[in-house]
């Protein structure tokens, strides 16, 4: 009861939850007829944190602008890390490097 069909019968990704702890920490897409290349350009950019579809580029566009220059900042303008969270580390790994060459290109 509950759960979403895994196959749709028109061969469209079809959405297919998966929870931890019992929250919502991700939801995939389950294609039929549908090769690997079809699904990985689905996910192009690919999202870093799934949940609010935020993609590295964007983090990276977002500091790079000036609208985000802490984590805070990028959460509130983006709004990564607000859904399950466990993006978190990725995104701030990716904000220290983007804030470092900002840094350094700047010095």
């Amino acid at each position: 009861a509950g759960r979403i069909s895994a196959l749709s019968e028109h061969g469209l990704p079809c959405l297919w939850p998966l929870h931890f702890d019992g929250k919502l920490c991700a939801v995939f897409v389950v294609c039929n007829r549908m090769d690997e290349a079809q699904l990985f350009a689905l996910m192009r950019p690919r999202k870093v944190c799934i949940c609010r579809g935020v993609s590295e580029k964007e983090i990276r566009d977002t500091i790079a602008s000036g609208r985000a220059s802490n984590f805070d900042e990028l959460q509130r303008e983006t709004r990564c890390c607000t859904g399950c969270g466990t993006c978190e580390s990725h995104v701030r790994k990716i904000m220290n490097d983007e804030l470092s060459q900002k840094t350094a290109g700047s010095g």
